[in-house]
């Protein structure tokens, strides 16, 4: 292996631990970086790391022929020792891409809320959840500023509970405004932590791993 590929590796690696998705994709450079002679380990090595990286910016599609190629060059390995990895790496993304694509679906159904007042909605018996659902449909139809209006209808709705105030501020993160992501995300922290709800927390930590924001311990 090439002294300049073996360093872009170990970069690559490092920035992947940092969840700095971009530096470790420009570390890593496209296929031609790969040289002919190099063995079935570094090539298997080189298509994780970048299925990793661009599974943390979100391009899951390409992840996922990435992850590919890697498991296909990692049976060529001898011995096979990273098979097992590289293949739970591969199912992972395509159980991301399955959960978005059923969140596409639930998304589309729910496109008649995008011209729905926000006071109807609230009003109704699953105000806050509605309004949520309203502002992701909105922000897909690149409305920005109704999306926001909307998610913050839902955070401030009176008899909303922690789980829709937890998806409104993560919405709001995703479509923030002057405050920044970060700002929503670490408040839908906050309100998932004093629930004491792990899934909550759980989809607040994904939120903040892929706005590369990091959370600070609170009640632990």
């Amino acid at each position: 292996m090439a002294p300049n590929l073996n360093s872009s590796l170990a970069a690559a690696a490092a920035a992947l631990k940092r969840r700095s998705w971009r530096e470790a994709l420009d570390q890593l450079g496209d296929e031609a970086g790969v040289l002919a002679g190099d063995d079935a380990g570094v090539r298997a090595r080189f298509h994780a790391y970048r299925a990793q990286a661009l599974e943390g910016l979100g391009r899951l599609t390409e992840a996922e022929r990435d992850a590919a190629e890697a498991t296909r060059w990692a049976k060529r390995e001898q011995g096979q020792p990273g098979v097992g990895p590289i293949r739970a790496l591969h199912a992972a993304i395509l159980a991301r891409i399955g959960a978005d694509e059923v969140a596409r679906r639930a998304r589309e159904a729910d496109r008649p809320l995008a011209d729905v007042p926000d006071a109807s909605l609230a009003n109704g018996e699953d105000g806050a959840g509605a309004l949520v659902r309203k502002a992701n449909v909105l922000i897909d139809l690149e409305r920005p500023e109704e999306a926001r209006a909307s998610a913050h209808a839902a955070w401030t709705h009176p008899i909303a509970q922690a789980r829709d105030r937890v998806l409104a501020l993560l919405t709001l993160a995703r479509c923030p405004g002057d405050e920044g992501a970060a700002h929503w995300i670490l408040a839908g922290h906050v309100v998932a932590d004093r629930a004491d709800d792990q899934n909550l927390m759980t989809a607040v930590a994904k939120a903040a791993s892929a706005a590369g924001v990091r959370l600070p311990l609170l009640s632990g």
